[in-house]
């Protein structure tokens, strides 16, 4: 794999800031007290989470460094366009 480009880098240290978020809502609704906001904030960065991994396929496709055995994503995008298909 060649050296991620700069996109690439931010994308995936936004995720890895966002995982860490998520562990910590999870801690909170472990313990039962404001269950209904943090349930809500869990929703919110999982969605977020998921978003960015879409994200980083599609920059490292556009970047033509995909390869689906490496980078497995349900979210299929167009080597000619940069846009999903």
């Amino acid at each position: 794999m060649a050296e991620e480009n700069e996109h690439i880098q931010m994308l995936i240290a936004a995720r890895e800031n966002q995982v860490l978020e998520r562990r910590k809502i999870v801690t909170i609704l472990a313990e039962k007290f404001q269950r209904g906001h943090s349930a809500d904030n869990f929703i919110s960065v999982q969605s977020t989470i998921e978003a960015l991994e879409r994200a980083i396929t599609h920059e490292r496709v556009l970047a033509g460094d995909w390869n689906p055995r490496a980078y497995p994503n349900p979210f299929i995008f167009s080597l000619a366009s940069p846009g999903p298909l």
